[in-house]
């Protein structure tokens, strides 16, 4: 996989259970990759998770909606 950091190895797998920002799907196909540990992220939430609500994110207020 090409990332802004360059080639990454990656891993498609599915999950029985995916939630985030308040959803929920059943068996959630995603890929897997290595984060490096010192950027301080624990995973990214792709646009096919995000798509088909809304997304509000308020850095006033720290807080992130997905309706």
């Amino acid at each position: 996989m090409r990332t802004a950091n360059g080639i990454s190895f990656a891993q498609r797998v599915s999950l029985i259970r995916f939630a985030a920002l308040g959803k929920e799907v059943l068996d959630y196909p995603v890929i897997s990759i290595t984060i490096q540990t010192d950027l301080q992220i624990d995973a990214l939430i792709g646009l096919d998770f995000l798509r088909n609500h809304k997304l509000t994110i308020d850095f006033n207020h720290g807080t992130i909606e997905l309706n």
